[in-house]
């Protein structure tokens, strides 16, 4: 079964994918074609409304049970309406001081049933207001010291995501889960919508875990005892051809080494020097984490962003290597069935212009598409 796209199933408002209990196949009798029932609205509020997302101007649709109409804070009146819209009374002051404040605590349970919430449709047109939005939320902020993807500051605290080529696939992974430190909370922005392609699929971790668990459960049991540890080889200056191809000065915010070992050493990471390139080593860190929230367990890693073979210290070699934390190697068809499970399971998010994407780090993995027709300008905030 392929990966869902929202637009084929006509669903332009999303709150939070819910794919573990949603997940029912629908045979479109016109094509024939078997997809995945995705009810992307799965959390409720009250007996039924639901939705902090948009269509269209102003508006949001997402599904949702119910009938006739409320008023409810911050002047947005909810009705039914095919689904649950939502209108909001004024400008970006509205979304900041309503959606983000005074619902946040409504918000923030939405996003833990459901993984993830995308905001369409409201006036969020630059990166200046994504800042806003994410400072409304008042989430502490998360500093991406050791992290490797090669970003920017934008504004604030809005960073471009990812600034290795667009036409490159960049795998299902956990924000930072090579570290023993992590942002729970991630903010994406769509400043410019996509020609073709360029999509963000998101797969829920508790529902890879149960399908590997299945399908490998000796390998499971293996990264529950042991855990995974990660090596990668960092240069002294960015490599914007690698998704992972952050420098070490970029990545510890230093020019200098004895500041760089330092910072290291609190990630539980070791630094192995090589002229002005490093060989960067961090863990074993767990492999499965507890959700306490749901009780689920995750499938927290970046299995398969890594490879899996012996490492050299060369340092022409930017890839990121895996391995068990015992030292054993991973197989690679452990790997394959791992992408497969996580293709099978997801659904991926067209952008809109505009498009403000909040993501539970433990709950969800995300990845991106190539693009296939420029532009695309997706930019990132981490929280904790």
């Amino acid at each position: 079964m392929r990966c869902d796209t929202l637009e084929e199933r006509e669903m332009s408002a999303v709150c939070g994918p819910h794919l573990q209990t949603s997940a029912e196949e629908e045979v479109d009798q016109t094509s024939a074609v078997c997809k995945k029932k995705t009810v992307l609205a799965a959390a409720r509020k009250e007996d039924g409304g639901v939705t902090a997302a948009g269509k269209g101007g102003g508006g949001a649709t997402a599904a949702g049970k119910g009938g006739g109409g409320a008023t409810v804070a911050g002047g947005w009146r909810w009705w039914c309406d095919g689904g649950w819209r939502v209108e909001v009374a004024g400008g970006m002051q509205d979304v900041e001081k309503w959606s983000c404040r005074a619902e946040k605590q409504w918000l923030e349970s939405i996003l833990e049933k459901s993984g993830v919430i995308l905001f369409r449709g409201f006036p969020v047109t630059s990166p200046d207001d994504f800042n806003d939005v994410v400072e409304a939320f008042g989430f502490p902020e998360f500093f991406y010291v050791g992290g490797r993807a090669p970003r920017s500051k934008v504004v604030g605290r809005v960073y471009t995501a990812n600034e290795s080529p667009l036409d490159q696939l960049i795998p299902f992974h956990h924000e930072m889960a090579y570290m023993p430190d992590f942002p729970a909370k991630l903010f994406f922005f769509c400043d410019e919508e996509p020609g073709t392609g360029g999509e963000t699929p998101i797969v829920l971790s508790h529902i890879v875990y149960e399908k590997m668990k299945e399908k490998h459960p000796e390998f499971v049991a293996q990264i529950e005892e042991h855990g995974l540890t990660y090596k990668k080889v960092m240069t002294g200056e960015d490599r914007l051809a690698s998704f992972t191809g952050r420098s070490w000065k970029s990545a510890y915010m230093t020019d200098d080494k004895d500041v760089a070992e330092e910072r290291a050493e609190k990630q539980a990471t070791k630094l192995k020097w090589m002229g002005n390139a490093v060989k960067i080593i961090t863990g074993p860190l767990p492999a499965v984490r507890l959700n306490n929230e749901s009780g689920h367990k995750v499938w927290f890693n970046n299995l398969v962003v890594s490879k899996t073979g012996v490492m050299n210290d060369d340092i022409n070699d930017h890839d990121s290597y895996v391995e068990l934390g015992n030292g054993e190697l991973v197989s690679d068809d452990v790997v394959k069935d791992c992408l497969k499970i996580m293709e099978e399971e997801c659904v991926a998010i067209p952008w809109k212009k505009g498009d403000v994407m909040l993501v539970n780090n433990l709950k969800v993995l995300h990845a991106r598409r190539p693009l296939l027709k420029p532009p695309r300008r997706v930019l990132a905030s981490l929280c904790k």
